[in-house]
């Protein structure tokens, strides 16, 4: 499953940027768009991608492939309020893994690239 070449079907520009153990897409609007893939639904992002991602000073949403189930999940991050932000500053831990609300929250192919469109609005 390749979320950029899908994005690029719907004629949406992006400049891509990828970081140790995730790529992210930055959109027109300057709002950004997260992607992490998995051979499992176990996924996690580590002290330093998290540190760089938020230097860029955009906003910012998650998509996680599942390849092995050809499964996509999708995360709106609301700030100020970052689950992720919390779960470091609260741990010394170098890596915090998403939990069971990102495996509630399911989507297709078609709902992502509709999301994709209001990232940012």
């Amino acid at each position: 499953m390749n979320v950029k070449d899908m994005i690029k079907k719907s004629n949406i520009n992006f400049k891509e940027r990828k970081l140790n153990f995730l790529t992210y897409l930055i959109f027109e609007n300057e709002t950004m768009l997260v992607l992490i893939k998995n051979n499992k639904n176990i996924f996690k992002i580590t002290r330093d991608d998290f540190n760089d991602l938020e230097q860029e000073l955009l906003d910012y949403d998650f998509c996680l492939i599942d390849d092995s189930k050809n499964q996509l999940y999708y995360m709106k991050v609301k700030e100020p309020n970052n689950f992720i932000r919390k779960a470091f500053d609260s741990t010394t831990k170098n890596e915090i893994y998403f939990g069971k609300e990102i495996l509630q929250n399911k989507i297709t192919e078609d709902d992502l690239i509709k999301k994709v469109k209001n990232i940012g609005r």
